[in-house]
């Protein structure tokens, strides 16, 4: 499953949610058996700051899910 939430402002201008990218530090809390309800991890569940993100156009060759290599995220030459 991928659990998603508002897309943070470089992802907004392609889409306008975005999968979850936790923190590192948030790690061990997301990952504790011990929390009693979701509702005490809702706050984990908000948009990667952009800042930490980089992106690049990438080909057609991503649309098909049998394709499972590099070439998915290559960059495209020229934009």
């Amino acid at each position: 499953a991928i659990i998603t939430t508002e897309a943070n402002a470089m992802i907004a201008r392609i889409h306008n949610r975005m999968p979850v990218i936790l923190d590192a530090n948030d790690y061990d809390a997301w990952l504790d058996p011990k929390h009693p309800t979701p509702t005490d991890l809702q706050s984990l569940l908000r948009p990667c700051p952009t800042k930490l993100m980089e992106h690049h156009p990438v080909g057609t060759h991503v649309n098909s899910p049998i394709h499972d290599d590099a070439r998915c995220i290559e960059p495209v030459p020229g934009f």
